[in-house]
């Protein structure tokens, strides 16, 4: 399964967002983003599910890189796009909380596994 995930910088602080109740890894927190449908790009999976989660507008930029993992039967990979806001302001529609946090610190959020991978790749 293919999975995007947005990573967006303001003032050297990276967006988090706290996953909800009733979701897989519930209360986890991770960059956002979602499964990518068939017949769409990864860059048009991450401006659809940023604008879902978020109901932000993003110029999708680089994409950073992929990482696989198992979990259960499942091979996932998480593909990680550096994104900037053109167009919106962030309002949580599926998630309980935000946060940005400098990955240059320790990380006081409990990230969900992967997300740990996109903080080392950032701290480079």
């Amino acid at each position: 399964m293919r999975v995007t995930c947005g990573v967006i910088e303001e003032a050297g602080k990276y967006l988090i967002v706290q996953r909800g109740e009733d979701t897989s890894h519930a209360f986890k927190w991770e960059f956002p983003g979602g499964k990518v449908d068939p017949g769409e790009t990864e860059a048009e999976c991450m401006a659809r599910e940023l604008k879902e989660e978020l109901d932000i507008d993003v110029l999708v930029e680089e994409q950073l890189l992929s990482i696989e993992r198992e979990e259960g039967d499942l091979i996932i990979e998480l593909i990680p796009f550096r994104c900037k806001i053109i167009g919106g302001e962030i309002t949580l529609l599926e998630h309980l909380e935000l946060a940005w946090i400098d990955v240059c610190e320790p990380i006081e959020h409990d990230l969900c596994i992967g997300d740990y991978e996109i903080v080392d790749q950032l701290k480079r």
